[in-house]
């Protein structure tokens, strides 16, 4: 989670759209994201996807 953090940027819609679905297909990430704040779940819809994952 500290990583995401410290890699903030902004994607374009595409991107963002991508990311979000990728993070809804995974449920290691999804419980992560369940365990965070709101403002921390903002950091995350910046993130851009890894596909290497």
């Amino acid at each position: 989670m500290q990583a995401w953090v410290e890699h903030q940027v902004v994607v374009d819609s595409v991107a963002d759209f991508r990311w979000r679905t990728f993070l809804v297909n995974s449920e290691i990430f999804l419980e992560d994201i369940l365990a965070v704040d709101l403002v921390d779940l903002e950091v995350l819809e910046a993130v851009p996807q890894e596909e290497d994952v």
